[in-house]
């Protein structure tokens, strides 16, 4: 096993945009690696902008807004489909929505609206077969938040790929029943071998972990499968890496980003501060 100093090495700054990205939220990088998408909050002027990447130097190029944002709300998560032909973002104003583009013409494809008031639409996350589609909502944090009973709740929904249209009835729901379980944030969901399970990771910074869910899509049944990250500090968001090897998490309590090794057993191979 390699010293601790020499794995902290494996983050390296490459770029800085300081101008002209107000009040960033969810951030995604297209699977081809040529698009980075941005969400903003609390501004009329933008709500989600997209940045081209160079290929050699992978130095994002001139901003293109993609929507117009709003002053009393936020585009909170922003992801790519697995094939890259569509950018969902989940906006958490009031009563707050879920929305598709494609990524190419920035046609919107779908709109749901959220219907799960007080809760809000958190984040989004993709199966990586390009399937399903899962939406976290929770509240918005808030002196009112942490007195209201059942938590979050998380729903599955088939995605068309083709057409970028998540379909409005979910597939399976899961909701919280403990105040712990209301601030729910980002999601992610795990590389599953075919036949078995989709596993999700989902945020819960009411507990500072990351807990863990599992869809069954023959028997359409959504459940809490256990604590996947614990003795986090605030955490906030939660990604895979395509081969479901390592999860990288950013918590708000210490300033941190950590990177697990889940062929170590879920060792944090990285945990650089601001």
């Amino acid at each position: 096993m390699a010293p601790r100093d020499e794995r902290r090495a494996r983050l390296q700054l490459l770029h800085e945009i300081t101008e002209g990205v107000p009040s960033p939220e969810g951030v995604s990088v297209s699977p081809d690696g040529k698009l980075l998408a941005v969400g903003h909050s609390l501004t009329e002027d933008i709500g989600v902008s997209l940045y081209p990447i160079d290929p050699e130097s992978l130095l994002p190029g001139a901003r293109q807004r993609i929507c117009r944002g709003s002053a009393m709300g936020a585009f909170h998560g922003v992801t790519f489909a697995p094939d890259g032909r569509h950018i969902a973002v989940t906006e958490i104003g009031s009563p707050g929505f879920v929305a598709v583009m494609r990524a190419a013409s920035r046609e919107r494809t779908c709109f749901l609206e959220n219907r799960y008031a007080p809760f809000r639409p958190k984040s989004i996350a993709f199966s990586p077969d390009g399937r399903f589609a899962l939406i976290v909502r929770g509240l918005n944090v808030g002196p009112k938040a942490a007195a209201l009973v059942p938590g979050g709740l998380l729903s599955v929904h088939p995605f068309d790929a083709a057409s970028g249209i998540i379909a409005s009835e979910a597939l399976a729901e899961f909701q919280g029943q403990s105040t712990s379980f209301i601030h729910v944030d980002m999601c992610s969901i795990l590389p599953t071998a075919p036949g078995a399970p989709y596993r999700i990771l989902v945020v819960d910074q009411g507990i500072d972990e990351i807990v863990a869910f599992d869809f069954d899509p023959g028997s359409r049944t959504l459940a809490f499968a256990g604590h996947f990250l614990a003795g986090l500090s605030f955490p906030h968001g939660v990604a895979v890496s395509a081969d479901g090897r390592f999860v990288a998490v950013t918590t708000y309590g210490d300033d941190s980003l950590r990177i697990f090794d889940m062929m170590r057993g879920g060792e944090a191979l990285e945990s650089p501060r601001a």
